[in-house]
């Protein structure tokens, strides 16, 4: 089991390999690749948004949302059906929504990249941002994990112990690292935001904040 959360409705919803359920109260219902939108076996990450819609990062798969019934799929099995952003990685490692509605989706790999969805109309295909090393000024290497904070903040923890921080009132990111903050040089494992503009992140045996 990798990943729980609990959508607007009070349903409890937990993934991991081979699965991902949804328990009501009373009733477990399995939703796999063969039933589903879902296109791979490994599923990571679930984020529900503020429109209750649900969203799944997996490996090879990318990221799918589900839009109840709807499904889409930003993967390399969609068959062209929607955009499929993965030009150089496939793997979807998370996804969340910002203090504009903002949703962000975060592929991992040595060429990784995000993508921003304006306002989270994620059928409005051309509004979509990609930000990647070439255009962010930023190393994009490796994102496991997207955060934001209620301030207007989008952070992303890199494998590599680091964090770009994207600020929506100027449109840029920071590099944070162990020279210009308190981040350690190793051991970054996740983060979790808090009101007041407040993000924490887990550091092995430790958190800062």
């Amino acid at each position: 089991m990798y990943d729980v959360r609990i959508d607007n409705n009070g349903n409890y919803w937990s993934c991991g390999i081979g699965f991902l359920e949804k328990y009501d109260g009373t009733t477990w219902k399995t939703y796999t690749r063969y039933n589903t939108g879902l296109v791979d076996y490994i599923n990571n990450q679930i984020f529900v948004d503020s429109k209750n819609r649900k969203w799944f990062a997996n490996d090879e798969g990318g990221i799918q949302v589900f839009d109840c019934p709807h499904w889409e799929d930003y993967g390399k099995f969609n068959q062209g059906l929607f955009p499929s952003l993965q030009n150089n990685t496939p793997i979807g490692s998370s996804v969340t929504e910002d203090s504009y509605g903002d949703i962000w989706m975060t592929y991992y790999g040595g060429y990784g990249y995000a993508i921003q969805i304006p306002n989270g109309d994620y059928k409005n295909y051309a509004s979509w941002v990609l930000w990647d090393n070439t255009n962010a000024g930023a190393n994009f290497q490796t994102p496991e994990e997207v955060e934001a904070d209620d301030s207007g903040h989008v952070f992303m923890r890199l494998y590599n112990s680091t964090v770009q921080m994207y600020n929506h009132t100027t449109n840029t990111f920071t590099n944070l690292n162990s020279s210009n903050s308190g981040l350690p040089p190793i051991g970054l494992l996740c983060m979790e935001p808090r009101a007041g503009g407040k993000m924490y992140f887990g550091v092995l045996c430790s958190f800062i904040f």
